[in-house]
């Protein structure tokens, strides 16, 4: 897939690592889980260690005002988003806004547990895992 966005948010990804050292270092006072990395781009192979926890904490700073935490949650999903979409470059964008969405909306405290699969499938029906699925080929 070469959408535009996607192409355009991994390029904001990599300017975002490359400062991001103090920020985590803030972070992983605030929460504990997220000391095992030392940038944006360590956080990310820590979630398939412990996803619920690094995403439960990374969702609770953005709540908390640091949106970067919500960034670092979408740039876990990307992948996800390309999915979605099909691999539909005019349907990505739409995609990423909604997990957008979903993020900065996703109620932690009342589900802490599989958020990487609750994520995802708050989105609207166009866009759902399911409806992906049985989408006809375009």
């Amino acid at each position: 897939m070469t959408s535009s966005t996607l192409l355009a948010l991994n390029g904001e990804w990599a300017e975002l690592v490359a400062r991001s050292g103090a920020t985590m270092s803030g972070w992983s006072e605030r929460e504990p889980v997220l000391g095992v990395a030392a940038d944006f781009g360590a956080v990310l192979p820590a979630i398939p260690a412990d996803p619920d926890a690094v995403l439960a904490a990374l969702l609770r700073l953005g709540a908390a005002g640091e949106s970067l935490a919500h960034r670092v949650v979408l740039q876990a999903l990307l992948g996800k988003a390309v999915v979605l979409s099909a691999g539909r470059d005019e349907v990505f964008a739409e995609a990423v806004s909604e997990l957008w969405l979903a993020i900065a909306e996703y109620p932690v405290q009342r589900r802490p547990r599989c958020i990487a699969a609750n994520l995802p499938s708050t989105l609207p029906p166009p866009l759902a895992p399911a409806a992906v699925a049985e989408a006809p080929p375009a």
